[in-house]
């Protein structure tokens, strides 16, 4: 069914071979000789995942401990790492409300929560104004990350978001 193309997430890890397998079979019931190699290829990535599932659970368990079972909370523009943070336990703090421009309430509100909940990085992308993220910074002592989830080096980013996350 076509909704089963919208049950995998592309921002979680876990999902990706499942988002392989449902494009594998529709090159398959195009006729595509792209599909001999889909299965070779997609094992070897879902080992790779596997593994990269299993650093990312480690280093954030190892930074929780160290946070006193506090989890660890990061700020973001754009909530484009929802899929991540609730895998892995973490809390997302987004400062864009609806897509439009946080408003001076919403950016207050931020803050504050931001202070309660130990948060220690806000991440920017390319894409999106970081006008308010150098005021909240300034306000919170927070650090500003430029990252890319979107990058064609994708575990690699996300593997560096993750370092950033779980830096003491």
């Amino acid at each position: 069914s076509k909704n089963k193309v919208f049950s995998h997430r592309p921002h979680d890890s876990v999902s990706i071979p499942g988002i392989i397998c449902h494009i594998n079979k529709c090159y398959c019931f195009a006729g595509s000789g792209l599909t001999l190699q889909i299965p070779q290829n997609l094992y070897q990535l879902t080992l790779r995942l596997q593994q990269m599932d299993q650093q990312t659970r480690q280093r954030i368990e190892q930074a929780t401990k160290r946070n006193g079972g506090k989890q660890p909370s990061f700020i973001i523009y754009h909530p484009s790492l929802t899929y991540y943070a609730h895998r892995y336990g973490l809390r997302q703090l987004a400062l864009e409300e609806n897509g439009r421009e946080p408003s001076a309430r919403t950016i207050r509100n931020l803050i504050d929560e931001a202070r309660a909940h130990g948060a220690n990085i806000f991440f920017v992308q390319k894409e999106f104004s970081d006008r308010n993220a150098l005021s909240v910074s300034q306000e919170t002592g927070v650090r500003v990350v430029e990252i890319n989830p979107l990058s064609y080096e994708w575990m690699k980013e996300m593997n560096r978001i993750t370092n950033e996350i779980c830096k003491p």
